[in-house]
C-alpha cells in the first residue's frame, strides 16, 4: 500500500480515538488530525501528481507533519500545494499557519489568492483586505483586491484602487489595465480607452488590453479602431506583461518538476528574457531529455544567441526524436542562414515544406532567401504561395510588393504593400514611409503626401523618433 494511504488510515484512527477520549486540545495544539488525513488522501491520489512531484509534496508534508506547530513549515506546504494548483489543499494550509501566527503578511496574501482561484470571492477579499492593513506597501496585494473587487461588481472601490495605484506606480501596466477596465465598467467611455491605450503604449503586445480597447472604441462608436485592436487581440491573444511579485515568484520556484521548467522557460521565452528562458528549458532537460518541444525552442534561442553549436545540437537532438518536424528544420534553416550557409538553408526550408507544404515561415522564408540570390521570380511564387496559407501575412504582402514594383506591376505592387499594413504593429508606419516613397517616385504626389501623414502619426504612436524626424523633413516638399 501506498505510504501515504497508510498515514491517512492512521491519522483517521488515531483521530476517532482521540475523539472518544474527550479531552480538549492543549494551546497550540497540531492542526486538528483530518487536516493531515485530508492532505494525505491528496499526495496519495494516483492522479494528483506525477512521479517526480508526488515525492516533493510529500516531502513538504513529511516536514508539516514532524514539525506541526511551525506557522512557517506549514505555510510552506501551502505553498508547495499552491505552486501545483492544489487551491483546497493550500488555503487550509495557509488558515492553519494564520491560526498560529495571526497577521502574517505573506499568508494572507497567498489565502486571498488561492480562495479566488477557488471562487470564494468574499472570503479573499477578507484575506486581501487584511493583507493590504498589514502592508499597504506590496502593490500586487493592492492589484489583486482591486481585481477581485471588479470581478465581484464593486467597481466603484476597484476603480478608486486601480487610481491610486496608476498614481504611485505610472509604470505598474496591470493597474492602468485594471482601471480603463473599470471605467468602461462605468460607461466613461473616452477615459476608459485613455487608460487602455496607455496599457498598451507599456506593453505592446498585451492580447487583453488589445480586446478591451476595441470594446471601448466599439462603444465610442469607432468601429474602425475597434476592428485594429480587435484583431491585434487575436495576434497576440494569451501574451500579457509579469507582474513583479516577489511573493508569488517564491512560490512558482518550488514547482521544480520538468514539464514546469519547461512550461516556465516559454513564458520567459514570451517575455523576451532569453537567457533565463534557456536555464529553464536545459533545466528542464537535465531531468527529461526527451522533451521535444524543450529542445525545439533551444534551437532558436540559441541560435539567437549566436551560440551555434548548441543549437545545432539540440536539432539534431530533435532529429532523432522526431525527424518529420517541419518546424525543426526551419528552425535550422535559420540557423543555417545566419551561418552564410545558403544551400544548407534552402534544403533545410525544403524538406520542412515537404513535411508542411502550409508552413507560412518556411514559404516566407523561402521567398526571401531566393530574393538574396537574384531570383526574382522564384521569390514571387513563394510569396504567393505563403499567402495561400496565411492572408494576413504581412512580411509576404511587403516583400512580394516590392518585387512586383520592381518588375513593373505598379497595381498589384502597391495593393500588396497596402495589404501588409494590417495588422497593425510598430512596422506599420516604416511600410506607410516605404508606399509614400514608392508614389512619390511615381509622380503620385497626393497619394504620397497622404502616406506620408498617416505614417508621422503612427511612428508619433510608436514613439520611432527617427522615422518621425525623416517623415517631417520629406513632408513640406510632398505638400
Amino acid at each position: 500500500m501506498d505510504r501515504r494511504l497508510i498515514i491517512a488510515s492512521h491519522l483517521t484512527a488515531t483521530l476517532l480515538l482521540g475523539s472518544c477520549a474527550g479531552e480538549p486540545p492543549p494551546a497550540e495544539a497540531p492542526p486538528p488530525l483530518e487536516l493531515w488525513s485530508d492532505l494525505a488522501s491528496i499526495v496519495a491520489s494516483p492522479t494528483a501528481f506525477g512521479p517526480h512531484i508526488r515525492a516533493v509534496v510529500e516531502d513538504a508534508l513529511d516536514a508539516a507533519q514532524a514539525a506541526p506547530t511551525s506557522p512557517s513549515t506549514v505555510a510552506r506546504l501551502g505553498m508547495v500545494l499552491h505552486a501545483y494548483d492544489k487551491f483546497e489543499g493550500a488555503a487550509r494550509c495557509y488558515e492553519r499557519a494564520l491560526d498560529l501566527q495571526p497577521g502574517q503578511f505573506a499568508w494572507l496574501y497567498y489565502l486571498g489568492l488561492v480562495r479566488a482561484k477557488l471562487g470564494r470571492h468574499d472570503e479573499a477579499l477578507d484575506a486581501l483586505r487584511q493583507a493590504v492593513r498589514v502592508d499597504p506597501s506590496y502593490a500586487p496585494a493592492r492589484l489583486h483586491l482591486a481585481d477581485v473587487l471588479l470581478a465581484t461588481g464593486e467597481v466603484e472601490d476597484s476603480r478608486a484602487r486601480y487610481d491610486a495605484l496608476t498614481r504611485e506606480h505610472p509604470g505598474l501596466v496591470h493597474a492602468v489595465y485594471g482601471l480603463g477596465r473599470a471605467l468602461s465598467e462605468l460607461h466613461q467611455h473616452a477615459a476608459a480607452v485613455e487608460q487602455l491605450a496607455k496599457a498598451i503604449e507599456l506593453a505592446p503586445e498585451y492580447g487583453s488590453a488589445h480586446y478591451a480597447l476595441g470594446l471601448a472604441y466599439r462603444d465610442l462608436g469607432d468601429e474602425t479602431a475597434a476592428r485594429r485592436h480587435v484583431a491585434e487581440s487575436e495576434r497576440t491573444a494569451g501574451r500579457q506583461p509579469p507582474v513583479d511579485d516577489p511573493l508569488m515568484r517564491d512560490v512558482h520556484a518550488l514547482r521544480t518538476d520538468p514539464r514546469s521548467r519547461e512550461m516556465r522557460g516559454f513564458r520567459l521565452q514570451l517575455e523576451g528574457r532569453v537567457l533565463e528562458s534557456i536555464e529553464q528549458y536545459e533545466q528542464a532537460l537535465a531531468n527529461a531529455p526527451d522533451l521535444v518541444q524543450a529542445h525545439l525552442n533551444l534551437i532558436g534561442l540559441y541560435t539567437q544567441t549566436g551560440q551555434r553549436e548548441q543549437a545545432e545540437r539540440h536539432y539534431r537532438r530533435v532529429m532523432s526524436l522526431h525527424p518529420n518536424m517541419a518546424d525543426a528544420h526551419y528552425s535550422y534553416a535559420v540557423l543555417q542562414f545566419q551561418r552564410g550557409q545558403q544551400a544548407e538553408s534552402e534544403a533545410a526550408l525544403v524538406r520542412a515544406l515537404e513535411i508542411n507544404p502550409a508552413h507560412y515561415e518556411a514559404r516566407f522564408s523561402l521567398g526571401v532567401l531566393y530574393e538574396a540570390q537574384g531570383r526574382s521570380g522564384d521569390a514571387i511564387r513563394q510569396h504567393e504561395l505563403a499567402l495561400t496559407h496565411q492572408p494576413n501575412g504581412v512580411g509576404a504582402h511587403v516583400r512580394l510588393g516590392r518585387l512586383l514594383l520592381e518588375q513593373g506591376e505598379v497595381t498589384r505592387g502597391l495593393a500588396s504593400i497596402e495589404a501588409g499594413l494590417t495588422p497593425e504593429s510598430p512596422e506599420t508606419p516604416v511600410f506607410m514611409y516605404e508606399l509614400a516613397g514608392f508614389h512619390a517616385r511615381l509622380g503620385h504626389g497626393e497619394q504620397a503626401e497622404r502616406w506620408l501623414g498617416r505614417a508621422h502619426q503612427l511612428a508619433l504612436h510608436y514613439d520611432l523618433q527617427d522615422l518621425v524626424a525623416a517623415i517631417e523633413r520629406e513632408l513640406p516638399a510632398a505638400r
